[in-house]
């Protein structure tokens, strides 16, 4: 009531630390993973707006003596969508993004575990915050984090805690339950998008030519349509028009739409 049409609201925006301004992280001790990840607020506030910024198109054509090229752009900037398919596929490991910290080549790094002594390379330093009164299972037994909290990182150096493994991480920060919504993560974007529509070559030949089947005219053209994107801001290059159905307030993209692209070759004869 009272706010723009199309706003999005959510209860699982990050809790944010007010004196370091840093999310707050939340552990699982599900089967000894260890993990961490960002803490749901539990209070609904607006996390964005479905509305574009800005929807237009462009064409333009150039002609030089019998030729010409034709070129059209569609696009738009602004407004947010939930892709589902990034969201769960990078949870489990199907897309290229799930790679990110796995090991040293993808960014991972490395360390010592306090709990196998064993070395690892899949290594991840959260920038965020534990709460104060948690209490953190080590090998030397419960480590309870002071008042006001205490940096991940600060507890990874004086060995409290492992850094998180790439894949744990990935994970949990992906996961239907412990999953959070903020801007520009794994699966809540700003759409963003410049479609290269269509492009068409036209020759328009010779009267001569024409008049041998008594035509006034003959024009060639070679065109093409939905030829990809010249910016995409989807993460894992997903298709930024697979919108599910056709409701004014649509933002979910629930499907793996592929977009098709399809070339024609024209004969246009005037007689």
């Amino acid at each position: 009531m009272g706010g723009e049409y199309g706003l999005l609201k959510s209860d699982s925006y990050p809790e944010i630390d007010e004196k370091t301004g840093l999310p707050v992280l939340d552990l699982s001790y599900y089967n000894d993973y260890h993990a961490a990840y960002y803490k749901r607020s539990g209070v609904v506030q607006t996390v964005g707006s479905i509305q574009p910024d800005f929807l237009g198109s462009i064409n333009t054509t150039l002609r030089y003596k019998n030729w010409s090229l034709s070129a059209s752009l569609d696009m738009r900037f602004g407004g947010m969508v939930a892709i589902y398919g990034s969201h769960y596929g990078t949870s489990w490991g199907y897309l290229k993004e799930s790679l990110k910290y796995t090991d040293a080549a993808h960014g991972g790094l490395t360390f010592t575990s306090i709990w196998d002594g064993k070395q690892y390379d899949d290594g991840y330093i959260p920038n965020a915050i534990m709460p104060g009164g948690t209490t953190i299972n080590t090998p030397n037994g419960n480590y309870t984090i002071a008042e006001g909290g205490e940096l991940y990182a600060d507890l990874v150096e004086r060995g409290i805690v492992d850094p998180q493994h790439g894949s744990t991480w990935t994970y949990f920060t992906n996961d239907w339950g412990t999953a959070t919504v903020w801007k520009n993560n794994d699966w809540f974007h700003e759409l963003n998008y410049i479609a290269l529509r269509e492009v068409s070559l036209s020759y328009r030949m010779p009267s001569k030519f024409a008049q041998k089947i008594g035509a006034s005219g003959i024009n060639l053209s070679v065109t093409g349509r939905n030829l990809g994107y010249l910016l995409n801001s989807l993460p894992n290059h997903f298709n930024p028009e697979s919108l599910r159905g056709t409701q004014a307030g649509q933002f979910m993209i629930r499907s793996v739409s592929p977009y098709t692209a399809s070339y024609t070759f024209t004969i246009n004869a005037t007689f």
